[in-house]
């Protein structure tokens, strides 16, 4: 998070120095000292972010310092854009906009020398945290990777994977192909059985009778290859005198003592597709039947080994899910019959909140045993899933901390969003652009890096695939509750955004950068409605209750998104002010129409009126050359005349020929990007 808000300041910073360089001759120094400072910072938050994970809280203190010091740049900036702004109308006079100007990079000025020792303090302090610059032996180690304390639950029956078990040990031992090496892999999120599913597998009895050798190897994020090497070596031979450290020598070593066996090798926690593609050249493919498990949380690992023979585990139902926590809790037989109606409903309840994942499950069954049953209300109620829950949570950060610092902040964004929220991908991927999650010195679409990033967190099992577009990309989709409890913690910790919703309603608006209104939520903050707030720095606004305020005044904004608010019939008149803005989600609102001075927003990316009731489009919209996604409605007139200059445009959605194109298709405007056009009403085809 830190990493990523740093680098956005320095492109800003940068792109201030070039465009404002006649203006900036009295604090050009103190602008690039900033940005030297900022740029050193940079090279060093990698390190920090690893220490604060874990558990280092001086340098916690330290990346929430770059983090604020980094924001407060970027306002000054955005503000300083905003100033310039409302002056450069034509009919405002040459000398005005220059006088404007001067104070304005005056204030900036002053803005930036104010905040230069803070950020030389910031920068020299490293040192005495030991934090190190990226590349200069950073331990890429993640402390809940190293010895993660799982629940033993592999003395317990399986619950809910009964089928998969069979199917697994039939894929082992019976099929087609039966005696062509084959690699069997088993993928799901951290802590939904993978572990023991494979061991209950490596036991049975027909699969131990089918091989004569079998061997349990636990990779893990930390693979090296000389070490793991020796250590299968030493499982399948026994020989545990051997001293050799050469790579090489192992795999031929390897190689040939299994080359006449029938084996059966697991590698258990294979984190990308690097180790088995290391070490399967020493597993030899000679026609006898010999097999590969592979337990793992990425798609893309189990496809790249074998794509025919990947099981994803799904999530348990709530039968399951109610089984195995009352197993784990009573430790009795029968347990659904020797248990009491209203026990079963309150567990019923705590197994709901466990959203399927069977460790959750196990670590609350084993919470709840022992405990006086008239107790377990109590514990529904006030479970604390960052304490109570650690050693489960646990297991899901590690998944999170192994995420690319853009992905991490791809993923707290779905901590916006309300619970059990059906995903609809395409709006999102357009506001993660919106944000500037996306790197946009990448080669290639925009769009098409944010489709890569959710496509890695659906491979990471961190949200559940519900449905795929007729090319394969993802349509929708949902987000496990646990996972989105991970998001907006994370997403606190990192003053990442604030929600507002029925159990939060004593708000701190400071220093808000993200502000998500859920269902029923009534603010209470000196008696003040939220249209009455000015919130000076926040950069999106997510409103899913069914009103919203309207007289909204958020300069700095880039993404407003307020679907479903019936009573918004019209825009606010500060729109026109909001020249950040890049992402505006109107679907399902009241609105009737669009003001003239949507015009002014020259850098919006998308707009989305879908289901309101416009009828008619200012010609001003299609002056905006940075468009790159319109939905319209079906009833919206007229679509973009043949002169507007629409180059960046990929979606147009839903529009009505009118009758300038009633001679055909090349009176389009220039659109040499436009990937999808959605017409209604065309007479033009009639």
């Amino acid at each position: 998070m830190a990493e990523k808000i740093v680098s956005l300041v320095l492109t800003k910073l940068g792109d201030l120095l070039i465009e404002e360089c006649f203006f900036l001759k009295g604090v050009k120094k103190q602008v690039e000292l900033v940005k030297i400072h900022l740029g050193q910072m940079q090279g060093l938050l990698r390190d920090a972010e690893e220490k604060k994970n874990k558990g280092d809280n001086r340098t916690r203190q330290w990346v929430r310092d770059v983090r604020e010091v980094a924001f407060e740049i970027e306002n000054a900036i955005d503000n300083y854009v905003v100033q310039i702004h409302n002056v450069t109308a034509k009919h405002v006079p040459r000398w005005k906009r220059c006088a404007v100007k001067i104070v304005a990079l005056h204030k900036l000025g002053n803005a930036i020398s104010a905040i230069k020792e803070t950020i030389r303090t910031i920068s020299e302090s490293a040192d005495n945290l030991g934090i190190k610059k990226l590349g200069e032996d950073v331990s890429k180690e993640n402390p809940l990777l190293k010895d993660p304390v799982i629940p033993d639950i592999d003395n317990e029956e399986i619950v809910g994977f009964e089928v998969d078990k069979e199917q697994i040990i039939n894929a082992l031992v019976d099929g087609p192909n039966t005696k062509k090496r084959r690699v069997v892999s088993i993928v799901g999120v951290g802590g939904l059985g993978k572990t023991t599913l494979a061991k209950k597998i490596y036991n049975n009895t027909k699969v131990t009778r089918y091989f004569n050798i079998r061997a349990w190897l636990t990779i893990s994020q930390n693979f090296e290859p000389i070490s793991v090497l020796k250590k299968l070596y030493e499982e399948v031979t026994g020989d545990k005198n051997d001293k050799v450290e050469d790579e090489q020598v192992y795999f031929t070593k390897l190689y040939k003592f299994l080359e006449n066996k029938i084996y059966l090798l697991v590698l258990d926690d294979v984190w990308d597709e690097y180790p088995f593609e290391r070490l399967k050249k020493g597993f030899p493919d000679v026609g006898n039947g010999s097999r590969v498990i592979i337990t793992t949380r990425s798609l893309d690992v189990g496809k790249l080994a074998d794509v025919n023979n990947v099981f994803e585990l799904p999530f348990l139902g709530e039968k399951e899910s109610l089984e195995l926590l009352l197993k784990n809790a009573l430790r009795i037989p029968d347990t659904l019959g020797n248990c009491s109606d209203e026990l079963r409903d309150v567990a019923r309840k705590l197994a709901g909140r466990c959203g399927g994942l069977p460790l959750a499950i196990v670590v609350l069954g084993r919470l709840l045993y022992k405990k006086p049953h008239a107790h377990w209300s109590q514990v529904e109620k006030n479970l604390d899933w960052y304490r109570d829950g650690e050693r489960c949570m646990n297991i899901l950060y590690s998944s999170y901390y192994d995420l690319p610092y853009y992905l991490q902040s791809c993923f707290r964004y779905l901590a916006c969003f309300p619970e059990d929220h059906e995903f609809e991908a395409e709006s999102l991927l357009r506001m993660w652009i919106a944000e500037g999650f996306m790197d946009h010195n990448k080669k290639g679409m925009l769009e098409d890096e944010a489709e890569r990033c959710l496509e890695e967190l659906a491979q990471r099992s961190l949200v559940q695939n519900v449905e795929r577009d007729y090319d394969g990309s993802i349509k929708y989709f949902r987000v496990h509750d646990l996972l989105r409890d991970l998001a907006i913690h994370e997403s606190k910790e990192n003053d990442f955004l604030l929600i507002c919703n029925k159990e939060n309603t004593q708000t701190n608006f400071k220093k808000a950068r993200r502000v998500v209104i859920h269902n029923n939520h009534k603010v209470e903050s000196q008696n003040q409605n939220l249209e009455n707030i000015v919130i000076p720095n926040v950069r999106s606004f997510l409103n899913f209750d069914i009103e919203v305020p309207v007289g909204i005044r958020y300069p700095l904004l880039r993404v407003l998104k307020l679907k479903d608010s019936d009573n918004l019939t019209k825009l606010p008149e500060e729109l026109k002010s909001m020249i950040h803005l890049r992402y505006l989600g109107l679907s399902y609102t009241g609105l009737k129409q669009l003001p003239e001075t949507i015009g002014c927003l020259q850098n919006l990316q998308t707009i989305d009126i879908w289901g309101t009731k416009v009828e008619k489009i200012p010609s001003s919209l299609w002056g905006i050359q940075a468009l790159r996604h319109v939905k319209l409605n079906d009833k919206c007139l007229p679509g973009p005349p043949p002169s507007a200059n629409l180059v960046n445009l990929q979606t147009l959605e839903y529009i009505i020929v009118p009758e300038s194109w009633r001679d055909g298709l090349p009176h389009l405007p220039s659109l040499r990007s436009l990937k999808t056009l959605t017409i209604i009403d065309c007479i033009l085809f009639q």
